[in-house]
């Protein structure tokens, strides 16, 4: 089951397993169930939800498509930074960027309310977990970090506003005093 819906059914092998196979789930985050019916000698039951998350497109194809101008084996890397914008082509993926065109628009934005500080981005459907590893570090000083694993959806302080293309991210971290340092790092 996706959430409530059947994705399909099947018996149970010599060893007790089942298996189902899916084409009609999109790209986006679900939350897979498996069933057991039961018989006369086994009570039904149902799995603990597994969050899947199907990503059609990840950095390697996003890097050959024509339409972000790289070169294989030239620029396409993911540390690469061909528009020499301080921005690297992993994290022009993740931010919804064009790796040709010098802009630091797409970067993220940190705030002070009252209470606490909002660190702010837009992360591209394309690039949630298990595509790519997004963690916030942030702290008082460049010695000490605090970690937070950006999820699939909102959990703790991050709330994730979900869109088309991408999703806005917010990092609501405790006031920590008049300075904070703040960094996304991702991976592959």
């Amino acid at each position: 089951y996706n959430g409530a819906t059947l994705l399909g059914s099947s018996a149970l092998n010599g060893l007790f397993q089942a298996s189902v196979t899916s084409s009609s789930l999109a790209a986006g985050a679900y939350s897979i169930t498996a069933s057991y019916a039961g018989n006369s000698s086994h009570a039904n039951s149902v799995s603990t939800a597994l969050s899947q998350v199907i990503s059609l497109l990840g950095y390697q194809t996003w890097a050959s498509s024509g339409t972000q101008g790289l070169t294989a084996g030239v620029n396409d890397t993911p540390l690469a930074d061909p528009d020499g914008d301080g921005i690297a082509n992993l994290m022009e993926f993740v931010l919804g960027g064009t790796p040709m065109l010098s802009s630091q628009t797409i970067l993220p934005k940190l705030a002070k309310s009252s209470e606490n500080w909002l660190f702010e981005y837009n992360r591209s459907d394309l690039s949630v977990s298990p595509a790519i590893t997004q963690v916030v570090e942030y702290g008082s000083d460049l010695t000490g970090w605090t970690r937070v694993i950006i999820p699939v959806t909102s959990a703790n302080i991050v709330t994730i506003t979900p869109g088309s293309p991408s999703d806005r991210v917010t990092v609501t971290i405790p006031n920590l005093g008049n300075q904070l340092f703040v960094r996304l790092k991702v991976s592959q």
